[in-house]
């Protein structure tokens, strides 16, 4: 409710860090520390600190709702990767699917500091991905190389999606529930999509409003960038074929 506790002494908080907890092998906490340092969620997971819920991206994002798989009868359409290459920051690759009532599936996912070009089209080759949507900025050259030399079909995400307000409205109205009911689910395989989506945060200077165009510093987005060029082609799928009518109740 936001209101004081009453008698605060009888409410003690007991902190605790990760890199605190000797049971832990060193070489798991160096790893950790190594992939989150310095990220809203290390802040939270590992500091043991109270990060505000006030500015978050997807405030109607909730486990219960929007974190399963499709199931075996679930009829997946068609198929898309986005991929969101990074060099000291994390490397991302988002497997969707969409099924014939339009929702969005995102079913695994690639996720690694400093990869290497052989590590992330080994990545695409482990999940048999056909059709990969890469970063805008990604010149002609080099995509023209990434498919002679790999055999894999990458293309660039429309200009709309390279901007800030582009990805997060693909986003939000997937994500926003209508009828208690999304339009975009996060598999348990990818976890750091969901980490990241949790996390997500405007950015807030001191005194002043909410900046709804930039991030939280120390924020993650890599995941949510390589989810966004994914979605991205759905939308020029279905802008390019005849409406369909999605009115099929989840169940």
């Amino acid at each position: 409710s936001g209101e004081r506790v009453p008698e605060p002494k009888e409410y003690p908080i007991f902190r605790a860090k990760t890199a605190d907890n000797w049971h832990l092998p060193d070489t798991v906490r160096v790893d950790l520390l190594n992939e989150w340092g310095g990220t809203r969620w290390a802040q939270q997971e590992m500091e043991g600190e109270f990060i505000a819920v006030e500015g978050l991206a997807f405030p109607d994002l909730h486990e219960t709702v929007h974190r399963r798989a499709p199931s075996e009868k679930t009829d997946i359409i068609r198929r898309v990767s986005g991929l969101d290459m990074g060099g000291a920051s994390p490397t991302a690759l988002v497997e969707w699917g969409i099924d014939a009532q339009g929702r969005k599936w995102a079913m695994s996912e690639f996720y690694k500091r400093q990869a290497d070009e052989y590590e992330w089209v080994q990545g695409i080759a482990e999940r048999n991905l056909k059709r990969i949507i890469c970063d805008p900025a990604a010149s002609d050259l080099q995509i023209a190389d990434w498919r002679r030399r790999y055999g894999v079909y990458i293309q660039r995400a429309q200009p709309w999606v390279k901007t800030f307000d582009g990805r997060l409205k693909v986003w939000g109205t997937g994500l926003t529930l209508r009828g208690g009911l999304p339009q975009i689910f996060i598999s348990p395989s990818c976890p750091n999509l969901w980490e990241e989506l949790l996390n997500l945060a405007f950015h807030k200077p001191r005194g002043r409003e909410f900046a709804v165009d930039q991030w939280e510093p120390g924020t993650s987005d890599h995941a949510y960038d390589a989810g966004g060029y994914g979605l991205s082609d759905f939308e020029n799928y279905y802008t390019n074929v005849k409406p369909i009518i999605f009115n099929r109740i989840l169940t």
